[in-house]
């Protein structure tokens, strides 16, 4: 049995930081659907590669603050027209 301080092997402090990267990269990946744009149209918006943007969907590679600044920017563009 995991005690309080444990869950899937983290400690408390882990485990909340890995929730909060996971509730930001579902808010990134939503307003990129939102707008109706591929993770490469989006990368571009938020001036990183690819690569960087496709690792911040999949929680693979973050930084809080990097991530609320790409969301930022999402959030000042308007949605694509829909044909």
């Amino acid at each position: 049995m995991k005690t309080s301080i444990e869950k899937d092997g983290l400690t408390t402090a882990q485990y909340q930081t890995s929730k909060a990267v996971m509730n930001l990269s579902e808010e990134l990946k939503c307003e990129r659907l939102r707008l109706g744009i591929n993770q490469a149209e989006a990368s571009a918006i938020c001036g990183v590669s690819p690569r960087a943007y496709w690792q911040w969907e999949k929680c693979a590679s973050t930084l809080d603050v990097t991530l609320e600044g790409a969301i930022a920017r999402l959030r000042k563009q308007k949605p694509r027209a829909k044909f």
